[in-house]
């Protein structure tokens, strides 16, 4: 899955300057226009997270349980947070 929405981000619009011309990324910053595309890849990105995150709860706990749950939410706060912040530019 992330293969083919880093296909459908990727191919679907030119790349923004990011190399190089760094002064650039935040000239219009609390009001960037963020295509579908890259709205979709937040979306199903976040959407696996959460998935992750169910799936790890109803398994049989192992050693390392709480540090992938701690693992698995922090993820999730992070996308969401990018998202609903607008640090979409710097991204997943």
């Amino acid at each position: 899955i992330r293969i083919v929405c880093f296909a459908i981000y990727s191919f679907s619009f030119p790349i923004p300057p990011w190399g190089g011309k760094l002064l650039e990324n935040d000239v219009d910053f609390p009001f960037v226009h963020n295509p579908w595309q890259l709205r979709l890849y937040y979306v199903l990105g976040l959407s696996y997270h959460l998935e992750n995150t169910v799936s790890h709860l109803m398994r049989v706990p192992q050693n390392d349980f709480y540090e992938m749950l701690l693992h698995h939410s922090a993820s999730v706060m992070l996308i969401t947070f990018s998202y609903l912040s607008g640090f979409t530019h710097v991204g997943i």
